[in-house]
Protein backbone atom coordinates (compact mmCIF):
# COMPACT_ATOMS: atom_id res chain seq x y z
CA UNK A 1 0.00 0.00 0.00
CA UNK A 2 2.95 2.32 0.38
CA UNK A 3 3.65 2.76 -3.21
CA UNK A 4 0.36 2.92 -4.23
CA UNK A 5 -0.16 6.22 -6.29
CA UNK A 6 -3.03 8.68 -5.05
CA UNK A 7 -4.06 8.49 -8.45
CA UNK A 8 -4.62 4.81 -8.25
CA UNK A 9 -5.62 5.20 -4.59
CA UNK A 10 -8.60 7.42 -5.57
CA UNK A 11 -9.79 5.22 -8.32
CA UNK A 12 -10.13 2.53 -5.63
CA UNK A 13 -11.74 3.99 -2.65
CA UNK A 14 -14.61 2.91 -1.02
CA UNK A 15 -14.38 6.11 1.25
CA UNK A 16 -12.68 9.33 1.55
CA UNK A 17 -12.18 11.29 4.28
CA UNK A 18 -11.28 14.89 4.79
CA UNK A 19 -10.01 16.87 8.05
CA UNK A 20 -8.25 20.05 7.02
CA UNK A 21 -4.72 18.43 7.12
CA UNK A 22 -4.85 16.02 3.67
CA UNK A 23 -7.00 13.12 2.68
CA UNK A 24 -7.62 9.89 3.79
CA UNK A 25 -8.24 7.10 1.11
CA UNK A 26 -9.87 3.70 2.57
CA UNK A 27 -9.15 0.92 -0.23
CA UNK A 28 -10.01 -2.55 0.59
CA UNK A 29 -7.08 -4.86 0.55
CA UNK A 30 -5.57 -7.91 1.15
CA UNK A 31 -6.31 -8.39 4.43
CA UNK A 32 -8.96 -5.85 5.17
CA UNK A 33 -9.62 -2.17 4.72
CA UNK A 34 -6.06 0.05 4.84
CA UNK A 35 -6.45 3.99 5.13
CA UNK A 36 -3.91 5.60 3.22
CA UNK A 37 -3.05 9.57 4.28
CA UNK A 38 -1.82 12.42 2.09
CA UNK A 39 -1.24 15.59 4.19
CA UNK A 40 -0.24 17.28 0.86
CA UNK A 41 -1.60 20.90 2.83
CA UNK A 42 1.59 20.66 4.76
CA UNK A 43 3.52 21.39 1.62
CA UNK A 44 1.92 23.97 0.96
CA UNK A 45 -0.03 21.85 -1.72
CA UNK A 46 -4.15 22.37 -2.26
CA UNK A 47 -4.14 18.83 -4.09
CA UNK A 48 -2.07 16.15 -3.93
CA UNK A 49 -0.21 14.97 -7.02
CA UNK A 50 -1.49 12.43 -8.94
CA UNK A 51 1.90 10.08 -8.49
CA UNK A 52 2.47 11.02 -5.15
CA UNK A 53 2.62 7.93 -2.60
CA UNK A 54 0.94 7.92 0.96
CA UNK A 55 2.26 9.85 4.03
CA UNK A 56 0.89 7.38 6.27
CA UNK A 57 -0.62 3.88 5.84
CA UNK A 58 -2.59 1.90 8.58
CA UNK A 59 -4.40 -1.54 8.24
CA UNK A 60 -5.12 -3.96 7.63
CA UNK A 61 -9.12 -3.24 9.98
CA UNK A 62 -12.05 -5.36 9.57
CA UNK A 63 -14.19 -2.36 8.97
CA UNK A 64 -13.61 0.96 6.91
CA UNK A 65 -15.28 2.64 9.30
CA UNK A 66 -12.08 1.24 12.34
CA UNK A 67 -9.22 2.66 9.73
CA UNK A 68 -10.30 6.27 10.04
CA UNK A 69 -9.26 8.24 13.05
CA UNK A 70 -12.08 9.72 14.86
CA UNK A 71 -10.52 13.58 14.19
CA UNK A 72 -11.59 13.07 10.50
CA UNK A 73 -14.21 14.27 8.75
CA UNK A 74 -16.00 12.89 5.36
CA UNK A 75 -15.21 15.23 2.47
CA UNK A 76 -17.81 18.06 1.63
CA UNK A 77 -17.80 18.59 5.39
CA UNK A 78 -16.81 22.07 6.65
CA UNK A 79 -12.75 21.85 6.78
CA UNK A 80 -11.91 21.79 10.26
CA UNK A 81 -8.86 24.06 9.52
CA UNK A 82 -11.09 27.03 9.28
CA UNK A 83 -12.43 26.18 12.95
CA UNK A 84 -9.20 27.01 14.26
CA UNK A 85 -7.28 30.90 14.01
CA UNK A 86 -4.82 32.22 15.89
CA UNK A 87 -6.15 35.48 16.98
CA UNK A 88 -4.61 37.85 19.94
CA UNK A 89 -6.64 38.41 22.43
CA UNK A 90 -8.76 41.65 22.85
CA UNK A 91 -7.28 44.66 24.75
CA UNK A 92 -9.01 46.58 27.18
Amino acid sequence: MWELAYREAEAKAVRVLADGMGEGLVLLGEGGYYALYYFFPLYGRKAPDPEETPDWVEGPREAPEASAPPTTRPAGWKNTATLFSLTSPSRR
